[in-house]
């Protein structure tokens, strides 16, 4: 959030779902791609920290970014 903020860059949240995987039972459900799996990559707006943003402000905007990753990039997921 601070990066963002610092070089005045755009967030893009994305997700990936694989067709055919693996999936190693951890905490973070890492998932391994099989040979010929298909990968289909979501991409989200693009979400800006203003430089002059407060720490209330990148609260808000931290909270944005949870939903939208969260939500699936808005496909439901």
């Amino acid at each position: 959030m601070v990066l963002a903020q610092v070089t005045g860059l755009p967030i893009v949240p994305y997700s990936c779902r694989l067709g055919w995987k693996i999936r190693v039972r951890s905490w973070d459900r890492f998932e391994i791609p099989l040979p010929f799996s298909r990968c289909d990559m979501t991409f989200g707006e693009p979400i800006h920290v203003p430089r002059s943003a407060t720490s209330a402000e990148r609260e808000r905007v931290r909270a944005q970014l949870q939903g939208v990753l969260l939500a699936g990039i808005g496909e439901g997921d």
